[in-house]
């Protein structure tokens, strides 16, 4: 089977690594491919084996094939669509859930008049 940039493909995966996941072609056994960890989301991927197990169908848009190796580069990432806005929303969910580790801020709020005095006094010293 011929594969071409822009194909929209399935493929079944069949080993992962920290860098992405090995897969094979649905329609020609063959054909191998990686989906780099790069490829599989706009947001961040911790593990790629939270995204898909061994066995698993996905779709996937064909980036290049070597007719020579009878292998593919392929994206999930590039299937899904994105808006300009869609970063900044996730940039500001990562924020929220990183500021419910904190409870409460009252040893800051007890300790900057201290950090004040000792900026101010530095200040007198340089002068």
């Amino acid at each position: 089977m011929e594969y071409k940039m822009g194909d929209i493909i399935k493929v079944e995966v069949v080993g992962s690594q920290p860098y992405g996941l090995f897969v094979k072609s649905v329609d020609d056994n063959t054909i191998t491919g990686l989906i780099h960890i790069s490829e599989i989301s706009y947001g961040y991927v911790k593990d790629v084996n939270q995204v898909a197990k061994i066995g698993e169908v996905l779709e996937t848009k064909v980036l290049s094939y070597d007719k020579n190796t009878k292998h593919l580069k392929l994206s999930m990432k590039a299937l899904l669509e994105r808006n300009r806005y869609q970063r900044i929303a996730m940039l500001n969910k990562e924020k929220k859930s990183r500021s419910r580790n904190f409870k409460d801020f009252t040893p800051l709020a007890l300790q900057l008049p201290k950090w004040i005095e000792i900026e101010k006094e530095k200040e007198e010293v340089k002068k």
